[in-house]
């Protein structure tokens, strides 16, 4: 049972009406009040005003507040899908610093379809997919940070991301079903999963879950190669950048090499100056003279060890 502040419509006297009676007297005037009417006029006076307050908060970021706001409406009215919406949205980012529970959103954004009177209710998914995208795009950055920074350690820290990473997926998925041609969530998972994928392709105990990942990733390349025409010549211009990376990775990889390799002739012959203490233009009379001899010897072994490495990846391709 819950009492619900009214007014006597007789004498306006204030009331706490129980909301599971169908009458009760006026503790005033005695006059019989029907507990129906009396609340309807308390919902009809009260939800717009909350709504208004809720928004308003939600426009401000005070999640919270908003939170708040959303709920007392539900309070009143269980139906009412404005406030459902409202409260996936304050609760999403509300909770982007910690754990977010994907069924509390999910379930509100459910309720507001549920009970929309909306004629267009294709509009509002589409709505509620961005929304969902907007949520997801900052709890990423925040699973990504706390992935790099937490001191957490070992099983304890893969198990969170791994856990974190499923809700946003789960909720990013969820937005597809509402809006299949939204470019811009395709995109986004697109580029995160090769991300998440490579992060937990070594723990054993999310290997079937990397598979699934790998299965939806290419699906969404598939749809992507349908919806954006541009996704196609991205996706080209990026192997491109990709691979002269991965070559010049190569040919300083060849280059350092030929400068160890020098470095190590330049110290032999260091040694062999001193031992043999010959007197050529310089003298070598210490260990630091040795050791600066072969790096100055290192340097002439740059370009050939570079020139190298090119022509063995060119013979190769």
């Amino acid at each position: 049972m819950k009492f619900v502040a009214a007014k006597c419509p007789s004498c306006n006297g204030e009331l706490q009406i129980p909301d599971n009676k169908d009458f009760v007297k006026c503790m005033y005037c005695g006059v019989d009040i029907r507990v129906r009417e009396v609340i309807k006029v308390v919902i009809d006076g009260n939800v717009p005003n909350l709504l208004k307050l809720g928004n308003e908060a939600l426009k401000t970021k005070n999640y919270a507040e908003a939170y708040n706001y959303f709920n007392k409406v539900l309070e009143f009215d269980v139906n009412n899908s404005q406030a459902w919406f409202g409260k996936a949205v304050s609760y999403g980012f509300l909770h982007q610093k910690k754990d977010i529970n994907e069924a509390e959103i999910l379930t509100a954004f459910e309720k507001c379809l549920e009970y929309s009177d909306s004629e267009d209710i294709a509009s509002l998914k589409s709505t509620i997919a961005c929304e969902l995208n907007y949520i997801c795009h900052n709890y990423y950055t925040t699973i990504t940070t706390n992935y790099k920074t937490l001191s957490i350690k070992g099983k304890n820290k893969m198990l969170q991301y791994f856990e974190n990473c499923k809700q946003l997926i789960t909720m990013l998925e969820k937005a597809v079903t509402y809006s299949p041609q939204n470019i811009e969530i395709l995109t986004f998972l697109d580029q995160i999963t090769p991300e998440i994928i490579k992060n937990i392709q070594y723990q054993l105990e999310f290997k079937e879950y990397g598979d699934y990942l790998k299965k939806r990733s290419n699906e969404y390349k598939e749809k992507l190669m349908v919806l954006d025409i541009n996704y196609k010549n991205r996706q080209e211009q990026i192997t491109f950048k990709n691979k002269n990376l991965k070559h010049n990775q190569i040919k300083f990889k060849g280059g350092y090499i030929g400068m160890l390799i020098f470095f190590l002739v330049g110290i032999s012959f260091g040694l062999l100056i001193a031992i043999e203490e010959l007197d050529l233009f310089f003298r070598i009379k210490s260990f630091v003279d040795i050791i600066a001899f072969g790096l100055v010897f290192s340097v002439f072994g740059f370009i050939p060890g570079y020139t190298l490495a090119f022509r063995i990846k060119n013979k190769k391709q």
